[in-house]
């Protein structure tokens, strides 16, 4: 997976996005990033765009989409790198 584009991009709106894309029926993924984004409630508006708090969610997705062979795993990785 390529490398997240920590910037101005908050991770808590990415992960919105992401949660729309993923289907219903991967649970075990949309469970971790739920967990995760639950996780970061607290943390500072300007922390929201740092690597910080976007690796973590590049972990989850590299340990859950192993190969982007449906539709929905490369929007997700599109959302991800901000190619949408």
């Amino acid at each position: 997976m390529s490398q997240p584009q920590p910037s101005s991009r908050s991770i808590q709106v990415i992960i919105q996005e992401l949660l729309v894309v993923i289907p219903e029926k991967e649970n075990a993924l949309i469970t971790e990033i739920k967990e995760y984004r639950n996780s970061i409630w607290n943390q500072a508006p300007e922390m929201m765009g740092s690597a910080q708090l976007w690796i973590p969610v590049q972990h989850i997705l590299a340990r859950n989409i192993l190969v982007f062979d449906e539709e929905w795993k490369v929007k997700v990785q599109k959302i991800f790198v901000g190619e949408n």
